[in-house]
């Protein structure tokens, strides 16, 4: 090819884009346009990954159970017990309520990462 006929053939390509660019500008609405600049946009696409970020940190918070109390009462004695001796050495069988264990408890998840 011949370099006259290379640049006409560029040239040629470079009006083509042209004007189809400019057919595909007059079908285009104020609403299109409007809308191709918001996703195009980086502050508005910026802005709906926070909302996401936000929205994820909801159910982030919703994943983990809320504090649990906890209390149980335990060693009680049925029947007769052991037999144990006071301080005076004589002999006694504990009773019911004698020797109990009682523990409290808070439990929380913690997320450390």
């Amino acid at each position: 090819m011949r370099p006259g006929r290379f640049i006409a053939a560029g040239l040629l390509a470079v009006v083509w884009a042209g004007a189809s660019r400019a057919a595909r500008a007059e079908g285009l609405t104020q609403e299109d346009a409007v809308a191709i600049a918001l996703r195009r946009n980086h502050d508005a696409i910026a802005a709906r990954l926070e909302i996401a970020g936000a929205e994820l940190d909801v159910v982030a918070a919703r994943v983990y159970p809320n504090p649990t109390l906890s209390y149980a009462l335990g060693d009680l004695v049925l029947g007769k017990g052991n037999p144990q001796t006071d301080t005076s050495g004589r002999q006694v069988h504990p009773g019911f309520l004698d020797e109990p264990v009682q523990s409290v408890g808070v439990t929380q998840v913690l997320d450390l990462s």
